[in-house]
């Protein structure tokens, strides 16, 4: 019978926390003690976590639209996003249903094209009141586009709401960029808001 070989160090059976940076489309599933970082503008970023906080997962979304059905899963966009995220948490033993979710960014990097004026606080609802007339009788309410962040932000909460995952948080919309630093348990992320002014260029 072979001699049993002793591992090198600790490190080689339980390997130390990392510091993951998440780009726009990456996907990250880790377990407790690793912290997960990233930078959002427009985009948004949603972190699962089980009810214990073993384990954990962040996404990085840039894009509200489902990606070519042709073309592998491409995980800049919503749904892929999020369902990269469920499979690297079933891979763990972790249904994502029994997760709580947070939901970070959205935020309206073009205000001259949509003024703060109309809520990009309220996902999927973005009235625009009616204006006054000028002599020739009220004008129609004019449907207002929503900006990117906050397409971004309802198209998430809706396939969310659809896998049946809560969402317990959100920081979302305004015009400054998001920084995000999350050390995966039972703590909450930490999300502070930077000027938009600051020289930055995230996504």
């Amino acid at each position: 019978m072979p001699a049993l070989t002793a591992p090198a160090s600790l490190a080689d059976v339980f390997p130390p926390p990392r510091v993951h940076l998440l780009n726009p489309g990456d996907v990250v599933v880790a377990a407790s003690g690793n912290r997960l970082d990233t930078l959002l503008g427009s985009c948004v970023a949603v972190t699962l976590v089980d009810p214990r906080g073993t384990i954990g997962a962040m996404c990085h979304i840039v894009h509200a639209s489902d990606s070519d059905a042709r073309r592998a899963p491409d995980t800049h966009h919503a749904r892929d996003a999020l369902q990269a995220m469920a499979d690297g948490l079933l891979a763990r033993g972790i249904a994502p249903r029994l997760c709580l979710a947070r939901v970070y960014g959205g935020a309206n990097m073009f205000p001259g094209h949509y003024p703060s004026r109309y809520p990009s606080h309220s996902p999927g609802h973005d009235p625009c009141p009616a204006r006054a007339g000028n002599g020739e009788g009220p004008h129609v309410p004019q449907q207002v586009q929503q900006h990117v962040g906050q397409r971004n932000v309802a198209r998430v909460l809706e396939l969310l709401a659809a896998g049946g995952i809560r969402v317990v948080e959100q920081s979302v919309g305004g015009n400054g960029y998001r920084k995000l630093s999350w050390r995966i348990g039972l703590d909450l992320p930490q999300c502070t808001v930077v000027d938009a002014a600051a020289p930055s260029d995230p996504a």
